[in-house]
C-alpha cells in the first residue's frame, strides 16, 4: 500500500503540482509572509527534474523590513527537494543554491538586531533546531552576495561586505564549511574562514559542545583605526594595521592546537 501511495504522490507532483507551480504563487507568498511575520514577495517560481527529484527555482524573492524597505532580496533562489522530505516529514534538500543575495542586518537605537527584517530575539532560548535542519542539507552555496550593516545606535555609516560567498557540505557526521567576504578596500583585505568538524555518530549534530574539527582565518591588511565607528576598543588606536592568518584544532569546546 505505501508503494501505490509513494507512486500517486510522485505521478502527481510531476503531472499536476509542478507544471503548475506558478499558479500557487500567491499561496507560497502568504504562507511565507505568515512564518517570517514580514511581507514577502516573488516575482516567478519555475520547476522542473534533477533526474528523479524535483527542483524549483524562485526568481527576485524580497523580504521587507517594519518600514516597507527591502532588507533581503534574493534575485535567484535554485533548490533541488530530497525525497527523503517524505520520509523526515520535514523539507529536505539535496542542493540549494542562492544567486547575488542582498541582505541587511540593522541594529536600531534600542540595541534591538533584524536579520533580513526579522526581529532576532536573543533573549529566547534557542533549542538548535535551525542549525540542527541546516547541518541536515547535503549542499548550501552562496554566490557574489552583499551584507550590509547598519548600526543606527551608534550613527555609523553603512558597512557593506561584498563578494560574498559560502559553501556548506554536509555528509553524515562531517561538516565542512567556507565563507568569503570584501570589506571596503580602506578596511581591510577579502575575509577568508574556513571550518571543518565531525560530530558524534548519534545525538545531536547542533550540539557544539561536542564538535571536534579546525578552523582557519586570514584576513590581511586591516586598517584597524578605520574599524572605529564600528567597533569599541578596548584601547585608543592612532593608525597601525593588522593582518591573521591562524588555524585552530578544537575538540569539545576546548582549544588543543593553535
Amino acid at each position: 500500500a505505501l508503494y501505490f501511495v509513494f507512486c500517486g504522490a510522485f505521478l502527481s507532483l510531476r503531472y499536476l503540482i509542478l507544471p503548475n507551480i506558478d499558479h500557487y504563487k500567491p499561496e507560497v507568498e502568504s504562507l511565507a509572509s505568515h512564518l517570517l511575520q514580514r511581507p514577502v514577495t516573488i516575482n516567478a517560481i519555475y520547476a522542473n527534474w534533477d533526474g528523479l527529484n524535483p527542483r524549483l527555482r524562485l526568481d527576485n524573492l524580497i523580504v521587507y523590513n517594519q518600514q516597507g524597505e527591502r532588507a533581503l532580496v534574493l534575485p535567484e533562489v535554485v533548490a533541488t527537494v530530497s525525497w527523503w522530505s517524505a520520509f523526515k516529514l520535514q523539507l529536505q534538500l539535496d542542493h540549494l543554491e542562492i544567486s547575488r543575495p542582498d541582505l541587511e542586518i540593522e541594529r536600531d537605537r534600542e540595541g534591538r538586531i533584524f536579520v533580513g527584517g526579522i526581529y532576532l530575539d536573543t533573549s529566547k532560548h534557542d533549542d538548535g533546531k535551525g542549525l540542527e535542519w541546516l547541518l541536515d542539507q547535503r549542499e548550501i552555496l552562496i554566490r557574489d552576495g552583499w551584507i550590509r550593516w547598519k548600526d543606527h545606535s551608534r550613527d555609523a555609516p553603512d558597512l557593506v561586505l561584498s563578494k560574498v560567498s559560502f559553501v556548506l557540505q554536509n555528509q553524515w557526521y562531517t561538516h565542512r564549511a567556507a565563507l568569503h567576504a570584501t570589506p571596503p578596500k580602506e578596511l581591510a583585505s577579502p575575509i577568508d574562514l574556513r571550518a571543518e568538524f565531525v560530530h558524534p555518530a548519534f545525538g545531536r549534530s547542533s550540539d557544539y559542545a561536542k564538535w571536534v574539527g579546525e578552523i582557519y582565518a586570514d584576513w590581511g591588511n586591516t586598517h584597524l583605526d578605520a574599524w572605529a565607528p564600528y567597533v569599541t576598543w578596548p584601547y585608543k588606536l592612532s593608525g597601525g594595521k593588522g593582518a591573521i592568518r591562524a588555524w585552530l584544532r578544537f575538540d569539545h569546546q576546548v582549544a588543543v592546537n593553535f
